[in-house]
């Protein structure tokens, strides 16, 4: 019989961080906060971006095989400079039913922007986003609520894992998500409306319950800092402008998410060693992981509005590298809704691949 034994290490080292993105990697600045908790805990990083408003792992994928664009710059032509390559999705698509064509075309593009991380040396991350505050009004069939729509996210970016993932090479997964759940649910745990005006769930959003606010990003920023570093961010200096026992609060439900020991997320400070007791098992067979098998100019500024034509316009953005004050180099237009989408309604059938989708990962991760 194998017997794994799970070795925890804190990673300690300079980190090059790019982040694959749209809006909800754009709005307030997340990589410049991510860059930011490094420095708090004493140690270093560099973080970019690549991202506009609307855009999904496809466009991603397209952009990077443009040789003119910026996402060709950074992931092939620079692509030695890269550690940490973090991919995010359009919010809604990775919890669709896998026979969505929007769901196969984003883990299709996952699959090509791996194979340009991984020829790059360098390790791909994806950021597992939040659901929306009170569900997604334009798919309430599939998203009635934030908690059934986290659970199908979840999924849907653990099938992406899975595609992705080699036996020499795993990928990771940064469970913002889930880090926003765990708030979300212990307020629910007091009797209380995690949805009320006043509660610090609502707080993690801007207006539109859709995108984060400050606080919501920070929470992003620490569960990051924790994901790829397997240091807590617990203890750190309150962020100014934040409120230092809702801070206090945030760091700990990151702290709880990433080294929750039963979870189903891959963290790269996680090492499994295995040993030979003698006993050969039988291999298993666990089946298919998945379905069918936001820098920008001003061209790209256009594009991005035509994608995004039932998003409201919203505050400036910028895209290029973060330095060390978290000065950005560039500047483009920031879409407010981040990722709208609207799959043809489902049949019954449809909407039990999704359900059925679910299950099958939370076993295949249990």
């Amino acid at each position: 019989m194998l017997t794994f034994l799970f070795t925890i290490t804190a990673v300690h080292a300079a980190d090059d961080i790019v982040f694959v993105g749209n809006s909800y990697t754009i709005g307030n600045d997340l990589a410049a906060k991510v860059q930011q908790v490094y420095a708090d805990a004493g140690d270093a990083a560099t973080a970019s971006r690549l991202a506009a408003g609307g855009l999904n792992l496809a466009d991603h994928a397209s952009r990077a095989a443009d040789t003119g664009s910026a996402w060709h710059t950074k992931l092939v032509t620079e692509a030695a400079d890269r550690e940490w390559v973090v991919l995010q999705d359009q919010s809604q698509i990775p919890g669709f039913p896998v026979t969505q064509p929007e769901w196969v075309a984003s883990r299709d593009g996952a699959l090509a922007l791996d194979a340009l991380i991984s020829s790059a040396g360098a390790e791909t991350v994806f950021f597992l986003t939040w659901g929306r505050r009170d569900g997604d009004a334009m798919n309430d069939w599939l998203f009635p609520d934030f908690t059934t729509m986290q659970d199908l996210l979840t999924a849907g970016y653990g099938l992406y894992a899975e595609a992705c993932a080699g036996v020499e090479r795993p990928v990771w997964t940064a469970p913002v998500g889930p880090a926003f759940a765990k708030i979300h649910d212990d307020i629910a745990a007091t009797g209380a409306d995690p949805t009320a005006s006043d509660s610090l769930f609502y707080a993690l959003y801007s207006g539109d319950g859709s995108h984060p606010s400050g606080l919501g990003t920070q929470l992003a920023a620490y569960v990051f800092y924790a994901s790829l570093t397997g240091n807590t961010p617990v203890g750190l200096p309150v962020p100014s402008g934040l409120d230092a026992d809702q801070t206090a609060t945030i760091q700990e439900a990151a702290e709880s998410v990433v080294f929750d020991p039963t979870d189903g997320f891959d963290f790269p400070w996680e090492t499994t060693e295995t040993s030979d007791t003698g006993s050969p098992d039988e291999a298993e067979d666990t089946g298919e992981a998945h379905g069918n098998g936001d820098s920008g100019d001003a061209e790209d500024d256009a594009e991005d509005d035509a994608e995004d034509d039932a998003e409201d316009s919203g505050s400036a953005e910028d895209n290029g590298v973060v330095g060390g004050s978290g000065a950005v180099s560039s500047a483009e237009s920031e879409k407010s809704s981040g990722c709208s989408a609207i799959p043809s309604r489902s049949t019954p059938a449809m909407l039990l691949v999704a359900v059925f989708g679910l299950i099958g990962w939370r076993q295949r991760r249990a």
